[in-house]
């Protein structure tokens, strides 16, 4: 389970992060959690759920190939 975390950056700092699932740009707050020792980045906790019950299973390193 994750936990949420503050952006910090510098007022001209461009760089913009992104959820990991859905990709909607992520300027205040994110969802911080771990997999497999990597650090993932979710927009909110319902994001981290799809990864682990659809996006994993299907398209991760461990998913069965057809």
């Amino acid at each position: 389970m994750g936990q949420w975390e503050d952006i910090t950056r510098d007022w001209w700092e461009t760089k913009v992060r992104n959820c990991g699932v859905c990709g909607q740009m992520l300027a205040a707050k994110i969802w911080v959690c771990e997999d497999e020792g990597q650090t993932c980045v979710f927009c909110s906790p319902d994001c981290e759920e799809l990864y682990y019950t659809y996006w994993r299973p299907k398209y991760g390193k461990h998913a069965q190939k057809d």
